[in-house]
């Protein structure tokens, strides 16, 4: 087939019978200028963030199902206080190797077997920290991610105050897992902020109790 030349308008070309001719349209290459080895340097100080930032993600995702686990295990199985794992688990995950009370004493194989399937159900995968120093079942079912808002759905306004709180003791880090003495840690925490910022903290305690008194009602 004759191709008719046509004028420059801007537009694509067509054949003789109105179709579009193929154009083909060249780009230039992208040029790397510089110091190739800082370059090489630069690239893997990358790839180290990243690989941290996702080592740190799967931690958080395992402590999340871990959490899961734990609530499971202490409203089915409340004696089991401490659980220890090891790699492997025929069906996947982690296998319970140790099931412990609060004492540190061993507790029977139906334990193990109960917290192994919390652990089953919420696909804990195995990680080495749960081999050594095992998986506090009391603390873990109280835990929850700092980037985490635990109300989006909730209306209740006692049991929103309830999970603030818990957010806050665990942003402040602190040492105790008990949780009387987390609670008495962190009202010391805000008698010192009271104190610096020059108010009362028997005056906000005092109204606390009036808003408590609120949210039990609603």
């Amino acid at each position: 087939m004759t191709t008719t030349p046509v004028p420059n308008t801007g537009r694509q070309p067509r054949d003789m019978i109105g179709r579009f001719t193929e154009t083909l349209h060249s780009e230039s290459p992208v040029a790397l200028t510089g110091d190739m080895n800082m370059l090489g340097s630069r690239l893997a100080s990358y790839a180290e963030e990243k690989n941290d930032t996702a080592i740190a993600a799967k931690r958080a995702a395992t402590d999340a199902r871990v959490a899961i686990a734990a609530r499971a295990i202490q409203k089915t199985d409340p004696d089991i206080a401490t659980v220890f794992l090891r790699p492997k688990d025929a069906l996947g995950g982690a296998t319970v190797i140790e099931a412990m009370d609060a004492d540190g004493k061993p507790l029977g194989p139906h334990k193990r077997i109960a917290a192994q399937d919390a652990l089953r159900q919420a696909q804990v995968p195995y990680d080495h920290r749960f081999y050594y120093g095992g998986i506090d079942v009391q603390h873990m079912s109280q835990w929850i991610p700092d980037d985490f808002n635990p109300d989006l759905d909730r209306d209740d306004e006692s049991e929103k105050g309830a999970r603030r709180a818990l957010v806050a003791m665990n942003a402040a880090e602190l040492d105790s897992i008990d949780p009387k003495v987390r609670v008495a840690g962190m009202l010391s925490d805000l008698r010192h902020y009271a104190r610096k910022n020059g108010f009362s903290f028997d005056d906000a305690i005092t109204r606390s109790a009036s808003y408590y008194e609120q949210d039990q009602d609603s």
